[in-house]
C-alpha cells in the first residue's frame, strides 16, 4: 500500500505548515505561531534549506525569547543544529548576542557546552564577539571556562585576541577565584583529616598537583 502525501508546489502539507512556523518565528509573529503550533505543525521542523534552520534557532538569530518560550514550551528540542556550521539555538544567541533567548535556554536547562563543527561553544562565542551579558549568564551558569576549540583556542585567549577587554577582565578575574576555591578546598579537606590514612584518603579525592600548580 503505498501511503499518498499532498503536496503543495512539490512540497508537503507538512513541510509547508512547518516553513511557515518557521518565517512566523523569524518574524516575530506569536499568534501565527500558536496557530500552527495548535493545527498540528512540528516544533521542531527544520527548513529543508542549506541553513536547517529550525524554529528555536529562528527565534534565537532574531531575539524573539517570548516565542522562543512557548515553542520550549510546546516540546521544541532545544539541543538541534542547524546544517549551517552546527549551530544550536544557544550558540546563535551567542553570536547575535540576544540575551533574553540564551537566558530562556539556561532556564530550560539546555547543554552549555554544546559545541558546533568547529568545537565552539556558546561561552567561546560570545567571548569571541565581546558580549560581556552572555559571557557572565553562561559562566554563572556553569559553562566550561577552560574548554577550546578545534584550534586550540580557550575563550579568555580567543577573547584578548579580539581586544574583547572587559569579557578578559572577568574571565581572568573568575579563573583566578576558582583556583583559589579550589586550592582551598584541598587545604580545608587536608586540615579536616585526623589521621595520616584520612589525610591520603583526602589526597586521593584531588588532582593535587594540578590544583596547586594552577593555583602558582
Amino acid at each position: 500500500m503505498v501511503l499518498y502525501v499532498p503536496t503543495v508546489n512539490n512540497m508537503s502539507i507538512e513541510e509547508d505548515s512547518g516553513e511557515h512556523l518557521n518565517t512566523a518565528c523569524h518574524a516575530g509573529n506569536l499568534q501565527r505561531v500558536r496557530s500552527l503550533v495548535s493545527s498540528g505543525t512540528s516544533v521542531d521542523y527544520q527548513a529543508r534549506d542549506a541553513g536547517g534552520f529550525t524554529p528555536a534557532i529562528s527565534c534565537c538569530r532574531q531575539g524573539h525569547s517570548e516565542i522562543l518560550q512557548f515553542v520550549l514550551e510546546q516540546g521544541a528540542n532545544a539541543e538541534l543544529a542547524s546544517n549551517y556550521g552546527g549551530h544550536t539555538p544557544l550558540t546563535y544567541a551567542a553570536v547575535f548576542k540576544e540575551y533574553e533567548c540564551a537566558a530562556v535556554l539556561v532556564r530550560h536547562g539546555v547543554v552549555l557546552d554544546a559545541i558546533n563543527m568547529h568545537g565552539e561553544t556558546a561561552l567561546w562565542l560570545a567571548s569571541r564577539y565581546g558580549y560581556l551579558p552572555i559571557v557572565q549568564l553562561l559562566v554563572q551558569g556553569g559553562a566550561d571556562i577552560s574548554r577550546a576549540s578545534n584550534d586550540g583556542k580557550t575563550p579568555i585567549v580567543v577573547a584578548r585576541q579580539h581586544n574583547r577587554t572587559a569579557v578578559v577582565t572577568y574571565l581572568r578575574i573568575e579563573v583566578n577565584w576558582r583556583r583559589r576555591r579550589n586550592f582551598a578546598t584541598v587545604l580545608n579537606s587536608l586540615k579536616g583529616a585526623p589521621t595520616n590514612s584520612g589525610m591520603m584518603r583526602a589526597l586521593q579525592c584531588y588532582d593535587v598537583a594540578r590544583v596547586i600548580g594552577s593555583y602558582l
